[in-house]
């Protein structure tokens, strides 16, 4: 049960780190049992002050202006787990969408720092592009033909993308379903 009390502290600490556990433990001996009072003073939460991004120097313009235009981490807004891995799946997915789907971020290089003079951080992430791919030869099985199988150029044509187009994940997924 006490574990319980340190991965409540250890999950609440990065977003805020001034915060306060206590544990009152009362014994009843009479009925056997402990009593856990548990109280968490929050404080105040991290803001984002900046975001900067590593790894995406040699990616094209167009992905650059994707990447800041919309992303999740804000200057000025609550810094949260949830957004934070939010940010990260966007940018491995904007990758994928670019060509890369070899891209990896690396969360042992990527931080977050915070200015104690204001309660404020600073967010930097690490990802490695891979190499850019492009999509090659594609081909189709049909596991159990019948008269009425469709025939492959038909297939073809649903297809969201062409031969030696850059890799897309969206492209790749919409064909499928398609």
């Amino acid at each position: 049960r006490f574990r319980n009390v340190t991965r409540v502290q250890t999950c609440a600490l990065p977003i805020f780190p001034d915060v306060v556990i206590t544990t009152n433990v009362k014994k009843n001996l009479t009925k056997r049992a402990i009593y856990l009072s548990i109280t968490i003073k929050e404080n105040p939460p991290l803001l984002i002050d900046s975001v900067a991004y590593d790894g995406i120097e040699n990616i094209s313009i167009d992905f650059q202006k994707e990447l800041f235009q919309n992303s999740v981490l804000h200057r000025g807004n609550r810094l949260s787990t949830n957004t934070f891995n939010q940010e990260v799946s966007r940018v491995i997915s904007l990758f994928q969408n670019f060509g890369y789907p070899l891209a990896g971020f690396y969360k042992d290089s990527s931080f977050v720092s915070r200015y104690l003079s204001h309660n404020k951080v600073s967010v930097r992430l690490h990802f490695v592009a891979g190499k850019q791919m492009r999509f090659g030869e594609t081909t189709f099985q049909i596991s159990s033909p019948t008269l009425d199988t469709i025939e492959n150029d038909v297939v073809v044509k649903q297809l969201d993308f062409q031969k030696n187009e850059f890799y897309s994940l969206e492209k790749r997924e919409e064909s499928e379903r398609n």
